[in-house]
C-alpha cells in the first residue's frame, strides 16, 4: 500500500475529495441553462399575433382621428421628455466621471441607454401614427427623421 492511497483513505473520510460536490455542478448547469434561455428570449423578436393594416387596426379599436392625433402628440412629447432626461443624465455622468466616481458613471450610462431607448420607442410609435402604417422598420423611421427631409423645389 503506497503512501498516496493510504492518505487518500484517511483524508477521504475527513475531507470530501470529489470536486464536483464542492462546486455543485448540477446547480451550475441549471443556472447556465436559465441564462442561455433568457439570452435567447432577449435576442429573438416576437412575431405579430395578427397581421393587419393601420386602417383595420383603427377600425377594430374604434379610434377616431382626434384620438389618433392626441395619442401622436402624447408620444411625441414623451419622446422629447426621455430625450431631455437622457441629456440631463449625460451631464450628470460627466460630473461623476470628473470626480472619478466609476460606479456612478457606469450606473448613469445604463440609465442613459434606457432613456434613449424609451425615447426611440415613443418616437417610433409617433412615426407609425403619422405615417398611418404598421410594421415599419427602423430604417423607415430613419428616413422619416427631419434631418433626412429633402427640399423639393
Amino acid at each position: 500500500m503506497g503512501i498516496w492511497s493510504g492518505t487518500k483513505k484517511v483524508l477521504g473520510h475527513v475531507i470530501d475529495i470529489r470536486v464536483d460536490r464542492w462546486m455543485d455542478f448540477e446547480t451550475i448547469k441549471a443556472i447556465h441553462k436559465i441564462y442561455v434561455k433568457q439570452i435567447k428570449n432577449l435576442l429573438t423578436s416576437q412575431r405579430a399575433k395578427r397581421v393587419e393594416s393601420f386602417e383595420a387596426a383603427v377600425e377594430r379599436l374604434n379610434l377616431s382621428e382626434k384620438e389618433l392625433s392626441r395619442q401622436a402628440i402624447h408620444y411625441r412629447w414623451m419622446a422629447y421628455f426621455f430625450l431631455l432626461i437622457s441629456i440631463a443624465l449625460f451631464i450628470y455622468a460627466l460630473t461623476t466621471l470628473y470626480f472619478r466616481n466609476w460606479m456612478g458613471f457606469v450606473m448613469n450610462l445604463a440609465l442613459i441607454l434606457y432613456s434613449i431607448s424609451s425615447a426611440f420607442r415613443y418616437h417610433f410609435w409617433y412615426f407609425q401614427i403619422m405615417e398611418k402604417k404598421l410594421g415599419c422598420t427602423p430604417l423607415d423611421w430613419y428616413k422619416f427623421a427631419p434631418w433626412n427631409k429633402r427640399k423639393t423645389p
